[in-house]
């Protein structure tokens, strides 16, 4: 299954093949909050209270029992724990002395999740946070992306990204085009793999007669692929390209 479902207060579970991500997920019943003077209006069913348990990611917006409550954080001592990046991480440390494995979103940038899922998290000024949640949507990434010319044709319907190291780079982010503005190398593909996950589909024209090390560049372009991903590339003449 990929796709989410929403439960609770504000929590929202999201699955990709199995439960990923959970957020502020208080579970209520005996784990009450302000003092017992709040509750779930309904009582969470089995099946979603075990999804939520199940989920390898928790995040919570901000430390209100009924978000971070901590009677229900003892569930997911086992889980990794997406925090804001909120001023003082008074939370972060309070967490971390009790044992939990915590990691901080960076503000206003994506990190992926799983190959098909991705995060990116706004904290605010008075300690709280909004989580927008990417589902779906293949990426495709144009090694020696240029202008953005090609990466053009797959923008209105999938996440796009370019690599080219030359300035006019600039003109395919102008045009809406994500592009990082480096040659591809390892340092990049651990950028890409962390900020937008495995590639569907990887395009490389007329880049191979350029390199010498071509397995090298395979090798790389092997780590930002997915599975069933695609790599497609363009080059002159086939045979000197084999020889070298």
């Amino acid at each position: 299954m990929l796709g989410f479902k929403t439960i609770g207060n504000a929590t929202l579970v999201v699955f990709d093949d199995e439960p990923l991500l959970a957020t502020d997920p208080w579970l209520g019943e005996d784990d009450h909050a302000y003092n017992g003077s709040w509750n779930l209006s309904h009582t969470i069913p089995t099946t979603e209270r075990n999804e939520i348990h199940a989920c390898r990611f928790v995040w919570f917006s901000h430390g209100h029992p009924d978000h971070l409550n901590p009677l229900s954080v003892k569930y997911f001592h086992s889980r990794t724990v997406l925090l804001p990046d909120h001023r003082g991480g008074r939370i972060r440390f309070s967490l971390e002395a009790d044992g939990f494995n915590v990691k901080v979103l960076p503000d206003r940038k994506w990190v992926a999740l799983s190959p098909r899922v991705r995060v990116l998290c706004l904290p605010d000024l008075i300690q709280d946070a909004v989580l927008l949640v990417e589902i779906g949507n293949d990426l495709v990434i144009d090694i020696g992306s240029n202008d953005g010319n090609l990466l053009s044709n797959f923008k209105d319907n999938h996440r796009v990204l370019g690599v080219t190291p030359e300035d006019i780079g600039n003109l395919a982010i102008e045009k809406g085009i994500p592009t990082i503005l480096d040659y591809f190398r390892k340092e990049v593909t651990e950028e890409i793999n962390v900020q937008h996950g495995k590639a569907k589909i990887v395009t490389a024209t007329n880049v191979f007669a350029h390199i010498e090390d071509v397995n090298a560049i395979v090798e790389l372009i092997l780590e930002v692929l997915k599975e069933d991903g695609v790599f497609i590339s363009e080059s002159h003449y086939l045979l000197p390209l084999l020889e070298t």
